[in-house]
């Protein structure tokens, strides 16, 4: 093959005109693009963004104020200026980069694990997730807790900078804990009058911990501070500041001995603990959520709980969702995602079994506050049975070295009860109110009542089978008079008061439009009013701001003067038992209204209700001497002092006739409402009516009255007072509206 031809050379540039300037260009060096200049960049990337001034914090106060705290990142830092032989291309590809991100890389022999990496970066701890991938490849991978396995995220810029603020802002806090006297007895209080009720606090491993957190070096806490503790003792302050904040609730104003907490005048113990609870809770949010543990949990529940007994429970049920959250990213809702032992030793296996034993209780507090609290409010849970619940923990003896016992089932009838048993029985009790949630779909005319029906009779079986050292009736008493398991006899009359607040839930309702329901709401509401009667005379005053007294007794009123005043025919032999309850309801309340603002708020409603129910029924309220003997001594040496708490029978105190769960003897057809003469007709439009939460309202609707000119109880006396009405931000639906419409003043004729 003959080669290709050369291709022709290119033509010879043109001949200029002008011989000068041909001299000058050929004399001229080469003209390079000019450099872009590369500042040091110090800001933050949005400030650098938006050509803003910024601070250095992280977060920089710019990002802060927009709102923008997650976006408020740092480029890596910024080489020495190459030289000027740097080749254009390195320069500008140096200034087109995008803000360094944080950079994982191989720690060598610590660090975090490829899950933890995966939380930080916001996946799920659930099971089919790309966490629970990396957890399945750390458990089957021996080389996962080796170097190759491993993990470390790289400090970015600022990082140093902001442990050393959230370590002074945490020397702050921790400084404002009260001296070890002052705490010793605080904690005592609360172990004693408030743990037992949930029994959240493992005294074991919180004097553990406690004395973990007395003998840290004062060079550690100045060195590392709170970064260099484990993340269970970084938040353990917070435990302690929520434990005093309780305690101190029940101190007496005047203790000489706690006088020395206060640093202002006129400041009462409540402001103290405020004080300190919102310490607590500064504490936890220094840590973000890739900090979390065991403790953080623990803290959140206990501000809830100091919440709740400071009547602020919007905020209580709130914090409660938090703590959900934060035990689910913990993986405390599924047993898969229990943690494993450290090593292979048998006292690492039996401290870890221990420790699943508390995340299991700690959850299910959590569930059995958050059903109870939605049903309260008439408002969804943040838990879904649906996606499972965890198995229960075990009703076992306190262990003493949690590395040497394993976990045993209690023997019931020859050890002492242990106040796990109240977390257990409340499970009982609380998980029939997941069925009644799931009624809601139904509406208040179902196609059948069958369902409601049999919710009805699990909730009666439950009641039979409850331990006999918590029964009411015929109760064991062996320990009752133990001072370890004192708190027996409180429990009793709490349980039962809370069977037959779930009842009266059940029911609620229907009351329109079913006799039965409306029987059974009745008989509920009077034993709910009962219980906290009995609770009343077995706590001393000072203990009279716990919620349980509220609980379940104000809607009990609403529920039970409505079906009054509307069906006036009905239940004609409970009517006097109804107004005595009533009565004695509205006295506990009045002399709880100083320490309980739940019950302070709820006066002028209860006493505008009784002015239409007296009217309604025709009938004298109490005598005087019947309301005095309701109430204990209020002197200042009963404030001091205990009354003595004796269990009694139900039946001596109160009708069988009423007991939850007794056989109806009442039919279960629909019953038109009753035209009362000719002074009132009850509304036909009773199947529109909202569903009742008389709490509710009184927490978030403003529920008030316009009362009269007079504050006496003797309303029967006053020929002519001025008509109560119900205010608020409620509906035209709702029975505050109903009871509205009712006519007070006029004598009502007597019906049926």
């Amino acid at each position: 093959m003959a080669p290709l031809p050369s291709p022709p050379p290119p033509p010879p540039p043109p001949p200029t005109s002008d011989p000068a300037h041909a001299a000058a260009a050929a004399a001229a060096p080469e003209r390079r693009p000019a450099r872009k200049r590369r500042r040091l960049v110090v800001s933050c990337t949005e400030c650098h963004r938006r050509k803003q001034k910024c601070d250095r914090n992280q977060p920089c106060a710019n990002c802060t104020s927009r709102n923008k705290a997650s976006g408020c990142l740092y480029d890596a830092p910024a080489k020495s200026l190459p030289s000027l032989g740097t080749k254009e291309s390195t320069s500008s590809q140096s200034m087109s980069s995008p803000p360094a991100l944080p950079v994982y890389h191989d720690g060598g022999g610590g660090g975090a694990t490829l899950s933890s990496v995966a939380a930080q970066l916001g996946y799920s701890h659930a099971g089919s997730s790309t966490m629970g991938f990396l957890r399945h490849i750390e458990t089957q991978d021996p080389a996962s807790s080796s170097t190759a396995g491993r993990f470390q995220v790289a400090r970015r810029p600022g990082g140093r900078d902001t442990e050393a603020l959230t370590s002074e802002k945490f020397k702050g806090l921790i400084r404002q804990l009260p001296a070890k006297r002052y705490l010793d007895r605080l904690v005592t209080i609360f172990l004693s009058t408030f743990n037992y009720q949930y029994y959240a606090v493992d005294p074991d491993v919180f004097h553990a911990q406690l004395q973990e957190w007395q003998s840290l070096p004062f060079k550690l806490l100045s060195t590392s501070g709170p970064h260099g503790l484990t993340p269970d003792l970084r938040v353990f302050p917070a435990v302690l500041f929520q434990m005093v904040a309780t305690a101190l609730l029940v101190v007496p104003e005047g203790d000489e001995e706690m006088e020395g907490l206060k640093y202002a005048a006129g400041m009462t113990f409540e402001d103290l603990a405020m004080d300190y609870s919102e310490n607590g809770m500064a504490i936890v949010s220094l840590f973000g959520k890739t900090e979390l543990a065991l403790t953080t949990v623990l803290a959140e529940f206990l501000r809830a709980g100091f919440l709740k007994y400071t009547a602020n429970v919007t905020e209580s049920w709130h914090l409660i969702s938090v703590a959900i959250k934060d035990a689910q990213e913990l993986g405390m809702h599924r047993d898969s995602l229990d943690p494993k032992p450290t090593d292979g030793s048998a006292e690492a296996a039996l401290e870890n079994a221990w420790l699943i034993e508390r995340r299991r209780k700690i959850y299910l507090i959590l569930i059995n506050w958050d059903i109870a609290m939605s049903m309260f409010l008439g408002r969804p849970g943040t838990i879904n049975r649906a996606h499972g619940l965890p198995t229960p923990p075990v009703d076992t003896k306190a262990p003493v070295h949690r590395s040497r016992q394993s976990v045993v089932p209690r023997d019931e009838w020859n050890d002492p009860p242990t106040a796990i048993i109240s977390v257990l029985w409340l499970r009982e009790l609380q998980h029939h109110l997941f069925d009644v949630a799931d009624l809601e779909q139904d509406g208040p005319r179902p196609k059948d009542y069958s369902k409601v029906d049999a919710i009805h009779e699990r909730m009666v079986a439950t009641e039979e089978r409850k331990p006999a050292i918590l029964r009411v009736v015929n109760p064991d008493t062996r320990w009752d008079h133990e001072p370890e398991t004192a708190w027996v006899q409180h429990l009793r009359y709490h349980f039962a008061g809370l069977h037959a607040f779930n009842l009266m839930v059940l029911h609620r309702p229907y009351i329109f439009h079913r006799k039965k329901s409306r029987h059974e709401a009745l008989k509920a509401s009077l034993q709910i009013l009962e219980m906290g009667r009995c609770m009343f005379h077995g706590l001393p005053p000072a203990h009279w701001r716990n919620y349980h007294l509220f609980f379940g007794s104000f809607d009990a009123i609403v529920l039970l003067s409505t079906i009054f005043m509307v069906f006036p025919q009905e239940h004609e032999a409970l009517r006097q038992n109804a107004l005595q309850q009533f009565q004695w309801t509205l006295e506990r309340f009045s002399a709880m209204q100083e320490r309980n603002p739940l019950a302070r708020s709820a006066q002028g409603v209860l006493k505008a209700i009784l002015a239409k129910l007296t009217k309604a029924l025709n009938m004298p309220l109490p005598s005087t001497q019947q309301q005095a003997d309701a109430l204990p001594s209020a002197t200042p040496a009963s404030v001091l002092e205990s009354t003595p708490f004796h269990p009694k029978s139900v039946n001596e105190q109160t009708p069988l006739a009423f007991a939850p769960g007794a056989p109806s003897t009442e039919g279960a057809d629909d019953v038109a409402p009753v035209e009362c003469a000719a002074h009132w007709t009850t509304p036909d439009n009773l199947a529109a009516m909202a569903p009742m939460y008389p709490t509710y309202d009184l927490l978030f609707n403003d529920l008030s009255v316009t009362t009269g000119p007079f504050d006496s109880m003797t309303i029967m006396d006053n020929p002519h007072p001025h008509p109560w009405h119900f205010g608020g931000g409620f509906g035209e639906d709702t029975v505050w509206t109903l009871l509205n419409q009712y006519p007070y003043g006029q004598q009502q004729a007597e019906c049926g």
